[in-house]
């Protein structure tokens, strides 16, 4: 994993997966083995 590439995910908490360079978790997950499932909604620049 090049640590260098995400800077900011490191700095504010969120450490890689070892297999997966694209993947990142909080550390301390408050709720490790809890999958949320809702929808999503995309803002628009006046929201």
């Amino acid at each position: 994993m090049d640590d260098c590439r995400h800077p900011r995910h490191l700095r504010h908490g969120f450490k890689p997966f070892d297999t997966e360079w694209w993947h990142f978790t909080l550390k301390n997950e408050p709720f490790p083995d809890t999958y949320f499932t809702f929808p999503v909604k995309q803002l628009t620049a006046k929201e």
